[in-house]
């Protein structure tokens, strides 16, 4: 008996996107699946839509009063009966063999988790008919232990997100995603990674990841960034009192790529004209200079260049991450058409 695979999708108000998302689970190559659909109060019929799928048996349909995103995902690891778990976000979408290669990856290496590439599309028509933006892949295919999975975390060369894995279902037996919580991906992840023995990482993109102007982390709100803040604090807690310890260093690694993060989006917030941008701005900006006042060090030259144009010339951040991008693409590119 193959292993069964369940997909948790949680929906709310995506109604021109939410059957390409479902169309993609559902012609996956690898077919044993049970396909967990939580309509949270929609109301832009949605939930409709997700109706239209219930006559494919592996398709279940919950609707619920509105919880937020970890509300619907805890509904759906509570519903779940699948030896393996994905999480696949509303408005985004899978390769046709997503689930195959993430499953015969695993199996093959006994591991507990897998994580894959993705394609960046920002559109807000169909995603198999627009031009990728960006194309996100792991330096290599490889075995990590829990230790070079946290100092691959540190350095953000393995993305926090929850939807960009594929997970032995036993990871989330005692584990669920904090209520009312944005980026709740940071918040929990850590703990998954803890309890893995091995994780296998597949360089292929394998998902089509969404942007668009509407979605929940693509708001400067105050909330959103009041959120961020909560949850990259928390990982940092949980990286400085980890026992076993990490390698030393770590922690500080996390907390300077971190920092740099943060300039980076202050210098996208600061120049809004809204009472909310500049609300967010100044809690960016308040969170930039705790950091320094704990004497986060700036090894990297990245770090040094974006800590020095933060000082001295805040106006010429985005352009130099602009140049620096170009020129990480283009190297990039080339790296992959050697190989």
């Amino acid at each position: 008996m193959e292993p069964l695979v369940s997909v948790i999708i949680p929906v709310y108000n995506v109604f021109p996107y939410i059957r390409e998302a479902l169309e993609s689970v559902l012609h996956q190559t690898y077919q044993h699946l049970e396909i967990i659909i939580i309509d949270d109060g929609s109301d832009d019929g949605s939930g409709t839509i997700c109706d239209e799928y219930r006559s494919d048996k592996r398709v279940v349909v919950i609707h619920q009063e509105n919880r937020g995103l970890s509300g619907a995902r805890n509904t759906g690891l509570d519903r779940m009966t699948g030896d393996y778990v994905a999480f696949l976000d509303p408005d985004d979408a899978y390769q046709p063999e997503m689930i195959r290669k993430m499953l015969d990856a695993v199996m093959e290496t006994g591991a507990e988790l897998g994580t894959c590439g993705f394609d960046i599309l920002e559109t807000d028509g169909r995603m198999s008919e627009a031009r990728r933006k960006e194309r996100i892949l792991p330096e290599k295919e490889q075995i990590l232990t829990p230790q070079e999975a946290f100092e691959a975390l540190a350095e953000t060369r393995l993305i926090l997100s929850v939807w960009s894995k594929l997970y032995r279902a036993e990871l989330w037996k005692e584990t669920r995603f904090p209520k009312g919580c944005v980026y709740e991906d940071l918040a929990v992840l850590p703990y998954i990674l803890e309890k893995c023995g091995r994780i296998a990482v597949i360089r292929q993109p394998l998902i089509l990841y969404r942007q668009r102007k509407g979605s929940i982390t693509r708001t400067n709100s105050v909330r959103n960034t009041q959120d961020y803040l909560a949850a990259y604090r928390a990982v940092g807690d949980y990286l400085e009192r980890k026992v076993p310890p990490l390698p030393e260093g770590v922690p500080l690694i996390y907390q300077e790529t971190m920092l740099r993060k943060l300039i980076l989006w202050w210098a996208e917030i600061r120049r809004g004209k809204t009472d909310e941008d500049r609300e967010a701005s100044g809690l960016l900006e308040m969170e930039i200079q705790r950091n320094a006042e704990r004497g986060i060090q700036n090894r990297r030259m990245k770090s040094k260049i974006v800590w020095g144009l933060y000082r001295h010339c805040p106006s010429l951040l985005l352009p130099a991450r602009a140049c620096f991008c170009v020129l990480k693409k283009g190297l990039r590119e080339d790296r992959d058409i050697v190989a």
